[in-house]
């Protein structure tokens, strides 16, 4: 299955995490943690590892994916119960647990791409790569949570949260956040000068 997988990616990591992520979900779909987590490592994590990924961050990679599953859809028996004690629409339910968390999608794949992330590395590098990771789950959240803002920065603060999962292009991803904010700001500028000319 591993050889498989990477053939099916094309041998490009980032493919390979892809597939890895979505036979992960789907395999611990309906299960409760440990057994979930016991066969997507036993299916999976062996090709992220064929793939170059070290052995932490791969079975860390598939044991989120595992237990997110109990909240994405179809199955989300998680969100399907707190729909249940909640009287709300069932889907709907999932669905916004699944916006609630899509941080939480994201994280594994800086355990791939930041090592420093899982304490691998120098006191300053695991730092670094907090503040970076914190940077990151912000943005997201903003643009895909925060209504009050404008679609230019809700652009901006996803195309570069997405952008600092990728090491070397940090300053790239920061600078497509600051836009985003500066366009707001400047948008709250001009309504403003326009309400005091009014």
């Amino acid at each position: 299955l591993g050889q498989f997988l990477i053939m099916l990616a094309g041998g490009k990591l980032f493919f390979i995490m892809l597939l890895a992520m979505i036979l992960s979900t789907i395999l611990g779909m309906g299960m409760s943690t440990v057994p979930a987590y016991v066969i997507a490592a036993a299916v999976v994590a062996p090709a992220l590892v064929q793939a170059g990924v070290p052995v932490m961050a791969a079975h860390l990679f598939v044991l989120y994916y595992a237990i997110i599953s109990t909240i994405t859809p179809p199955i989300a028996i998680s969100a399907f119960t707190a729909a249940a004690i909640a009287d709300s629409d069932p889907l709907e339910t999932a669905l916004k647990s699944v916006r609630l968390a899509i941080s939480g999608y994201i994280i594994p794949f800086l355990f791939v791409y930041r090592p420093p992330l899982l304490a691998q590395g120098t006191n300053w590098e695991i730092v670094y790569t907090a503040v970076i990771t914190l940077i990151a789950i912000y943005a997201l959240s903003r643009g895909i949570q925060y209504r009050l803002i404008s679609k230019m920065e809700r652009l901006f603060m996803i195309v570069g949260a997405a952008v600092l999962l990728f090491p070397y292009y940090d300053l790239l991803g920061i600078v497509l956040i600051l836009i985003g904010f500066l366009f707001t700001g400047y948008q709250k500028y001009i309504k403003g000068r326009k309400s005091v000319n009014v």
